[in-house]
């Protein structure tokens, strides 16, 4: 049946939008930080090969129970910001297709690329709104547009930003 009755966070309406741009900016920030720290190349190249991060003498384990932590605090923020803008919570609130629209926000963006990801967010975020009139299809158009990006662009949209920047500056 869910929760409801959840208070609000007092800041009405703007200043939820205001509260959720900080926490998206600082989490931009915190991803941006942690990929070119020590930290993010050790995630990288566990990402990679465990066994040669093993040789290098970078502990896996540890390095997927940091990613895990962080990224599960990340996602209790985020859903602690819903609940203040939804003030209601259900266990069916985040069912498969949103899993799936998460998931290929990710792959479209860019896996290991947090510009990509945050593009590729803001775009499939405002699509449905553009493609309103084919709304029944949906889901359509989104498996096609991953099969698209998966296909011509295996690295995704940043992959693909930074080939089309390479080509322009040698050019």
């Amino acid at each position: 049946m869910g929760i409801s009755g959840i208070p609000g966070s007092g800041f009405g309406g703007g200043g939820n939008m205001v509260m959720i741009l900080i926490f998206a900016a600082a989490t931009i920030a915190l991803s941006v930080y942690v990929a070119r720290s020590w930290m993010g190349f050790a995630f990288r190249a566990v990402g990679e090969d465990e066994d040669a991060a093993a040789t290098l003498g970078i502990n896996a384990a540890a390095y997927k129970l940091a990613a895990f932590g962080i990224g599960t605090a990340l996602a209790g923020l985020a859903g602690g910001l819903y609940t203040f803008f939804t003030q209601f919570i259900t266990a069916d609130a985040f069912d498969f297709i949103l899993s799936v629209m998460l998931m290929a926000m990710v792959v479209i963006g860019g896996i290991g690329s947090t510009w990509g990801v945050v593009v590729a967010a803001a775009g499939l975020t405002l699509l449905p709104e553009a493609i309103r009139f084919v709304n029944d299809y949906r889901l359509l158009v989104f498996g096609g547009l991953l099969v698209l990006v998966i296909r011509l662009a295996p690295g995704g949209l940043a992959a693909l930003a930074r080939t089309l920047a390479a080509r322009m500056s040698g050019a």
